[in-house]
């Protein structure tokens, strides 16, 4: 594939985040990219047959637990590997004291990706993992890319009972290792986000109503330099169908 430079990235004229963002009129290379992809999918159903007879504890034990909890297990893995040439990416322009987007030359990212979905008691709890490895590397200058964060995890849990639904969320990413950093060394420590969620749902069928809550734990994180992501807020959300 490839991608043309964006009219903000040719001509973005802004401060965002305390940097200077300036026009780049020679931006005009398109960036090109190629991928590929390789991922499995399994299904463990361990339910029972609708047929088949009660079990009883004594001699079976596995066997009257499972037809009891009723487990169904969901499994992904992929493994993908991106190259880029004359990616366009923001850096620095020291004769300005400011940033631009540029074509950055040649640049790869690779990694793998596991999902994990659990459903258990006829959905009466299901819980889910996610873990996400990146290897982002700008091979012209062997440094990681901007802005990314090798690691990530993804994580819920939610129990239904009901018409009501209470659910929780953990999302981290490492420590973004390079930034576009205009103020030398010292300036914009970043740390790693740790953000957890919660939920509780009201399901009236034509009406649903929740109370959700962002960052519960109230963590300080930036995912830009100078620019302090939402704080702890709740909210409440009223969806319908008529």
């Amino acid at each position: 594939g490839f991608r043309a430079p964006s009219i903000a990235e040719v001509f973005a004229n802004i401060a965002v985040a305390g940097l200077h963002v300036v026009p780049n009129p020679d931006l005009k290379d398109a960036e090109k990219a190629w991928s590929a992809e390789i991922a499995v999918r399994q299904v463990l159903d361990f339910a029972s047959s609708p047929d088949a007879a009660p079990s009883s504890f004594f001699p079976y034990p596995l066997r009257w637990i499972r037809d009891r909890v009723k487990p169904s297990l969901i499994l992904d893995l992929a493994f993908f590997w991106s190259r880029y040439r004359n990616m366009i990416d923001v850096e620095i322009n020291s004769a300005l004291t400011a940033v631009q987007f540029m074509n950055t030359g040649e640049a790869r990212n690779q990694g793998m990706e596991f999902r994990a979905r659990l459903h258990t008691f006829d959905g009466f709890l299901t819980a889910s993992f996610g873990y996400t490895l990146l290897d982002p590397v700008n091979l012209e200058t062997g440094k990681t890319l901007n802005y990314r964060s090798r690691h990530r995890v993804v994580t819920g849990l939610e129990i239904k009972s009901g018409r009501i639904r209470v659910g929780w969320d953990y999302r981290y990413a490492s420590r973004i290792e390079e930034i576009v950093n205009i103020f030398g060394s010292g300036f914009d420590e970043r740390v790693p986000m740790h953000v957890m969620d919660g939920r509780i749902i009201y399901d009236l069928q034509w009406l649903e109503i929740a109370l959700e809550g962002r960052n519960l734990g109230n963590y300080h994180y930036t995912l830009r330099q100078r620019f302090l992501e939402p704080l702890r807020h709740f909210f409440i959300t009223l969806r319908g169908s008529f």
